[in-house]
């Protein structure tokens, strides 16, 4: 729509009842209803309620006002009356939440706050988990290098022995051989 034909549909959104948006919204579907039951997706049919559509506003302010006029009273929407706001610098504190709406938030906000401890318990958790991990790894190389050095020493050890065995052999068998030599 060009400025001109949105000043004049604000004109007539502004001056008439707040429902009068409900019968515009309506004649607004109602007028592109072919081109909308042709979509042939969701997302084609978001393209075509979010841009620009050609429209001739006349005909149309004059289609929402026949919508309204065709109601039958008993159809009508529910009109809630405007309340003007005081004159001031700063607007009046809202206390007229709906309760529903107000405890759908409350429980929104605890759910997130529940979700936010467990995700920090978990993240506690995996921190001292990784924590063990990384002192078992490092207890097992300690293992690891103190297993080498033990199964070096013993090698060691061993080769020791071979040779004392072998040198008391030969010394053995020195002495077998003076025995039998006097």
């Amino acid at each position: 729509l060009a400025k001109t034909e949105w000043l004049k549909l604000w004109d007539h959104l502004l001056s008439n009842n707040p429902n009068f948006i409900y019968f515009a919204a309506a004649a607004y579907l109602i007028h592109f209803r072919d081109i909308l039951m042709a979509a042939r997706g969701e997302q084609e049919l978001t393209m075509l309620l979010t841009r620009n559509n050609p429209l001739n506003i006349n005909k149309f302010i004059r289609s929402i006002y026949s919508l309204r006029q065709a109601t039958p009273p008993d159809k009508m929407p529910k009109e809630y009356p405007l309340e003007t706001l005081p004159k001031s610098d700063m607007y009046p504190v809202f206390q007229g939440f709906p309760k529903v709406a107000v405890d759908a938030a409350r429980l929104e906000r605890e759910r997130l706050l529940e979700a936010e401890t467990n995700l920090l318990n978990r993240k506690q958790v995996i921190a001292q988990l990784q924590k063990q991990t990384e002192e078992l790894e490092t207890q097992q190389a300690v293992w690891e290098h103190e297993k080498g050095r033990l199964s070096t020493i013993e090698e060691d050890r061993r080769a020791r022995m071979r040779l004392e065995e072998d040198a008391m052999l030969q010394d053995r068998v020195r002495m077998d051989n003076l025995e039998k030599a006097e």
